[in-house]
């Protein structure tokens, strides 16, 4: 089955296919779904972790998507606790006009597609008793791109699923990452939109923090 328009994000399923049945009897204490951002992640990179966990992410991975894949990639393994980040791709396909799959016609249809996809998803994990981090959608610091009005839409979109989520989810906001502009602090990206070393050491001091609260470590 075809995942995507893009060639490395096919292989990077047919690679999670085959993990996923290598480690079909396996339990993690947490999992780790989204897109680009999180597949770099690497919770043991900065620090010891003393809890089970397995990377779920697939570059260009966007929300539809992702629902589609929670239980497959994520809950078959049995999680106390889920990472969850998703969401630029969405963005970023549109404003460039890249959005092969949705075909989306307006901000609006855009704005809806994502937030009911996320809540969708997060609605999943909460039925499964999984304990959700939510880290919001970080903004763009890239060169030639109308950051200002992208981060504007993204902040919006923040702001709206927050205000979702609240009660029912640990977030960690953008705000961590944000340079005084709004934009996404050079110092924590490589290319404007990836994280760079300094970048997930911040990510990961965060989410360790929450993860070992939740598992009561």
């Amino acid at each position: 089955m075809k995942f995507s328009n893009h060639i490395y994000t096919d292989n990077r399923r047919v690679f999670m296919n085959k993990r996923n049945h290598n480690l079909a009897s396996h339990q993690f204490e947490v999992v780790a779904i989204g897109d680009s951002i999180t597949e770099g992640l690497n919770l043991n990179r900065f620090q010891y972790v003393d809890y089970t966990w397995l990377n779920s992410g697939i570059s260009g991975d966007i929300s539809t998507l992702l629902t589609d894949r929670v239980s497959v990639d994520c809950l078959d393994f049995k999680p106390q606790v889920v990472s969850l980040m998703i969401g630029i791709n969405d963005i970023r396909n549109y404003f460039n006009k890249m959005d092969y799959i949705h075909k989306l016609s307006s901000e609006d249809e855009l704005r809806k597609v994502l937030i009911s996809s996320t809540l969708e998803i997060v609605s999943k994990l909460i039925a499964a008793n999984v304990e959700v981090i939510y880290t919001q959608i970080l903004p763009v610091n890239e060169v030639e791109k109308n950051n200002g009005y992208i981060n504007q839409f993204i902040d919006e979109i923040n702001l709206e699923l927050y205000n979702e989520l609240k009660d029912d989810v640990t977030i960690i906001k953008a705000n961590s990452f944000k340079n005084e502009v709004n934009n996404l602090d050079l110092n924590f990206t490589y290319d404007g939109l990836h994280l760079n070393e300094l970048g997930y050491q911040v990510w990961c001091e965060l989410l360790n923090k929450e993860v070992r609260r939740k598992l009561g470590k």
